[in-house]
């Protein structure tokens, strides 16, 4: 049967400062064994051809930013924000919103760059944990090179600059830090020819959150757990949640929770003040109760050969994953797929692989005071700029 859509499309504007998407599913109409009436069987999403036309919204006034270094940090501050950096790591050690603390004090490097995930069990049949250990190393292998800044109008400009050991190349991180206290952050990976490095896992930066930020919305899709091979069954909306309710259980903890093309993510709190992330471009993000740490594979500590030969046992147990008093949140510009052609040996299908070459992508954190609902969250993340 073919539906005429004129009479539903019409409210459809040609410029706006919105995405429209055309959402068609396909439901049992009548109880049948084991359905009952309303159950979705299919459904496919278009993306409506609406020109974009960015959102203008006051932005929050604050006094011109100090800038002071002292005692090995490196401090940008003014009467709303407060950001610390450390000048031996070059990471940011401390942000305050209106007086107030975003990141966990439990931890001593709340925000880093990230280049592993924890392995899958796929990824450990074929072998994951050995063939591209470099890449679990190599956030921690960062040495800093050079801690800059600049102002640029009357935003301060902070540049670290790093090398490694174990790859030929660079990585930088820039912080544009403005009088409102929104933060632009772009993440640079630059990686020399000539070399033989594995596919990377992730490329991303990882921050460490509160406890009290448990509290999740995202304009992406979901609302369960999805991947770059692993989306198309996740429709793009704007979705709520709590950190615990959306991780997944696996009974061998590893990788879970991710949501792909994501517009903007917001972490709240019990009062509704927060953070909210928005991408220079579409991002791959999750938030756990949890660090990386506690759900990731090392190979010959953290199990050992199975009978087969195959797959290696593990020592960690799901049932066993210990909550933290903080979020993991994970910003990142992509991960690879999961695969799953077989769990012992066949890799991640190769458009859905990140390549070892440079990269570069950015995105926007927001701090705000409670009071700020879902709709006024998705203005907020128009009007940012992006770079």
């Amino acid at each position: 049967e073919v539906v005429i859509l004129k009479e539903v499309l019409g409210h459809v504007p040609k410029i706006s400062n919105k995405e429209y998407f055309l959402t068609l599913k396909m439901t049992v109409n009548e109880p049948q064994p084991l359905l009952d009436r309303g159950h979705e069987v299919a459904f496919e999403q278009f993306k409506m051809p609406v020109k974009y036309k960015k959102t203008m919204i006051a932005a929050v006034s604050g006094d011109a930013l100090n800038y002071v270094e002292k005692n090995g940090q490196l401090s940008v501050f003014n009467n709303q924000i407060s950001v610390v950096f450390s000048q031996k790591t070059g990471w940011l050690t401390a942000f305050d919103y209106q007086g107030k603390s975003l990141i966990s004090p439990l931890v001593t490097q709340p925000f880093k760059a990230n280049f592993w995930r924890a392995p899958t069990d796929n990824d450990l049949g074929n072998g994951l944990q050995k063939r591209a250990k470099i890449w679990q190393q190599a956030a921690s292998s960062l040495e800093l090179v050079k801690i800059s800044s600049v102002t640029v109008n009357s935003d301060t400009l902070i540049t670290a600059l790093y090398s490694s050991e174990l790859f030929a190349g660079s990585y930088k991180v820039n912080y544009q830090i403005s009088v409102d206290g929104r933060m632009h952050i772009s993440s640079e990976l630059n990686l020399a020819k000539g070399q033989t490095l594995p596919d990377i896992p992730r490329m991303g930066m990882q921050l460490v959150m509160s406890g009290e930020y448990k509290f999740i919305s995202w304009f992406g899709r979901g609302p369960h757990e999805n991947y770059a091979d692993r989306k198309t069954s996740a429709a793009i909306g704007l979705y709520q949640s709590t950190v615990e309710e959306q991780i997944h259980h696996y009974a061998r903890p590893q990788e879970n929770a991710n949501k792909t093309d994501v517009r903007w993510l917001a972490m709240k709190s019990q009062v509704g003040s927060g953070l909210l992330v928005v991408g220079d471009q579409s991002l791959s993000v999750s938030a756990w109760p949890y660090l990386q740490q506690d759900i990731d594979f090392i190979a010959g500590i953290d199990g050992s050969a199975s009978a087969s030969g195959l797959v290696p046992v593990t020592s960690k147990h799901g049932a066993e994953l210990l909550k933290r008093d903080l979020v993991t949140v994970n910003i990142d510009n992509k991960q690879m797929g999961v695969g799953g052609d077989t769990s012992w040996g066949r890799l991640v299908h190769k458009e859905y692989r990140i390549p070892a070459q440079s990269y570069q992508y950015g995105f926007t954190l927001v701090p705000f005071s409670q009071g700020v609902d879902d709709n006024e969250l998705g203005n907020m993340a128009r009007s940012v700029d992006k770079k």
